[in-house]
């Protein structure tokens, strides 16, 4: 029988804004890791996270699977589109210790 994995979707445990799941998620070890473009993450992300845009992924399974040997992948973008791409693509690879933060856009006041 074959397992069809459903992604964590945090989605509707934070806020517009996400600020405190997304440092509650940081605290407890978990690495956020923005799909969205360069310019977009250079434009406002959230403090802590990590660039790798969704054109990247394939290129970067080296560092990707650094990362969640230790730590659980928290893939976030601005529309969360490209975010369920990036899941998809990732699980395909089988790193299955990641899941969904969800969309986000706006600053996070520090």
């Amino acid at each position: 029988m074959e397992t069809t994995l459903k992604p964590r979707n945090f989605l509707s445990q934070i806020g517009e804004d996400g600020q405190e799941s997304d440092r509650e998620h940081q605290r407890k070890g978990s690495i956020i890791v923005d799909v969205r473009t360069p310019r977009e993450f250079e434009e406002v992300h959230i403090p802590g996270s990590k660039n790798i845009p969704l054109t990247d992924l394939e290129s970067s399974l080296s560092e990707i699977r650094t990362i969640t040997n230790n730590h659980e992948l928290m893939l976030v973008c601005r529309t969360q589109n490209r975010v369920r791409l990036a899941y998809d693509q990732l699980v395909s690879y089988g790193i299955t210790n990641c899941c969904i933060l969800g969309r986000w856009n706006h600053p996070v006041d520090c």
